[in-house]
């Protein structure tokens, strides 16, 4: 007797009553191209759900390469570069001096600081792990953001995987977080 499948009718489960290899695929395949076929339709309840694994995925590269490049942090007498924006604080960052330029431009900088500007070289990292949370506040860093409509912008906002827990608004001192930055606005 043959367990290998041959001659069996789709569907049909191996002598010892398992499922045969090949229906698994088959039914890991038609899950994962509903999944698809479903992720791609606009729906406007969508809100609450996960983003797709590829999205996440991607993401999480984007991350891990931001995390171990030295960016540019531009500084204004002397403090880092920032905007607030939905009750976080964003610390600029860009990837190098071209992406600086182009947000002089866009900010509508007359004229645009070429060299003049101060700037901080740091690790992505470091902001991440000791910049953040030694802001007492909802910080998270913004790369590139003049290149947005171009998709080079991103956004790293103060969450747990991103930030360290203590730093993340749904960590452990999410609440306090938030109590300070409703202190600092008022």
């Amino acid at each position: 007797m043959s367990t290998s499948g041959a001659g069996e009718s789709s569907g049909a489960a191996r002598a010892d009553g398992r499922p045969r290899l090949e229906d698994l695929l088959r039914q890991a395949d038609a899950e994962a191209a509903a999944r698809e076929q479903q992720a791609s339709e606009p729906r406007a309840d969508r809100t609450d759900e996960a983003p797709p694994a590829a999205a996440v995925r991607a993401f999480a590269a984007r991350l891990g390469e931001f995390r171990r490049t030295a960016v540019i942090v531009p500084t204004l007498d002397g403090d880092l570069m920032t905007a607030t924006y939905g009750g976080i604080r964003w610390i600029y960052a860009f990837s190098d001096r071209q992406a600086l330029a182009r947000f002089a431009v866009a900010a509508g900088w007359e004229p645009p600081p070429a060299d003049g500007l101060e700037f901080l070289t740091v690790y992505g990292a470091r902001l991440l792990d000791v910049v953040v949370p030694a802001t007492g506040e909802p910080t998270g860093v913004a790369l590139d953001v003049a290149d947005a409509e171009a998709g080079g912008c991103v956004m790293f906002p103060p969450v747990l995987g991103i930030v360290p827990d203590e730093a993340a608004v749904d960590g452990p001192n999410g609440e306090a977080l938030a109590t300070a930055a409703g202190k600092a606005t008022a």
